[in-house]
């Protein structure tokens, strides 16, 4: 028996269902994780109820339906992460120098299986049927790009005797998307100068369903429509044309952030691209500070997403 569990002796992997909904192989890692991971696999909720004529106080437990959610903070490094649970699917193409993962909108989910493990505690389990909001994807000077997924899962299995090896995720030493690298920034045609931020979430209103004869989901639904994403910019002012879009009511134009992390002879050949479809700008103020560049926070209301990632070939 250990004395106590350690943190590096615990790992977590996913797997994209075949069968929505079925225990998959869990043999993909999402990325770095280096913030703590509240699993919510050990919990067994309960009504107490009273009975008239025995006594004041609870009389007997009720059991009640289980739902699993926990948020889940990753650094994403290259195309494994799975987007595909938060914004409908993947589509892999072969280009030049690259293989391209674009991840784009569908209305029903993909499901995953999460494996959470911890070797020393011969302790394994796992989330069935899950699917992901996006609280934040965000990134800021000095920081690497970050994706706080929000999991929702559908039903949990545990194994404790230790009859399960754990994967070899073999996750590779690669820098993360910095925010330095994010470059070339355009609304519409225009590229905006000076980006100090961006911050995009998409929430899903994943709602676990249940109908009968198990206390665990059968299925988890997506609810949210109109209110499904919302994206702000940091920027510094160097002119009107924002404040324009947005007092004067400008056309529908695409925002497009790419993060290059290597560019052959002028393509991006490994990075990130998030493409924010149909945007319009409800606000944009010119504010006027005690003191240095006017800054400001742009909020863009998108009517649609995709993300773009490119992992070289050579």
């Amino acid at each position: 028996m250990v004395r106590y569990a350690l943190a590096d002796q615990g790992q977590v992997s996913y797997g994209v269902e075949a069968t929505p909904y079925t225990k998959e192989a869990a043999a993909k890692y999402f990325g770095l994780l280096s913030e703590d991971i509240e699993f919510p696999g050990g919990q067994n909720p309960q009504t107490r109820l009273k009975a008239r004529g025995t006594k004041r106080g609870p009389y007997i437990h009720s059991p009640d339906i289980k739902e699993y959610g926990w948020p889940m903070p990753i650094i994403p490094i290259d195309h494994n992460i799975p987007l595909e649970i938060a914004i409908g699917e993947r589509l892999i193409t072969s280009e030049t120098g690259y293989d391209k993962h674009l991840f784009k909108e569908s209305d029903i989910l993909q499901t995953a299986t999460i494996e959470h493990v911890q070797k020393d505690l011969d302790f394994a389990e796992w989330f069935i049927g899950s699917k992901a909001s996006i609280s934040s994807m965000k990134a800021a000077v000095g920081d690497p790009v970050s994706i706080d997924m929000d999991i929702t899962s559908a039903k949990h299995e545990f194994d404790d005797t230790g009859g399960h090896t754990p994967p070899i995720l073999g996750l590779p030493k690669k820098t993360p998307f910095m925010f330095w690298m994010v470059c070339g920034v355009e609304y519409g045609a225009k590229e905006i100068a000076t980006i100090n931020s961006f911050d995009v979430s998409i929430d899903n209103g994943l709602t676990p369903r249940h109908h009968g004869c198990n206390r665990e989901a059968y299925t988890i639904v997506e609810d949210t429509s109109a209110d499904k994403y919302e994206v702000t910019l940091g920027i510094d002012i160097v002119d009107t044309d924002l404040f324009k879009e947005a007092a004067e009511d400008g056309a529908l134009k695409n925002l497009t952030i790419p993060i290059p992390r290597r560019v052959d002879t002028g393509v991006m050949v490994d990075g990130m691209i998030i493409r924010l479809e149909d945007c319009k700008i409800p606000e944009a103020n010119i504010p006027s500070p005690a003191q240095g560049p006017v800054e400001t926070d742009i909020t863009v209301l998108p009517l649609g997403i995709e993300i773009e990632i490119r992992t070289p070939t050579t």
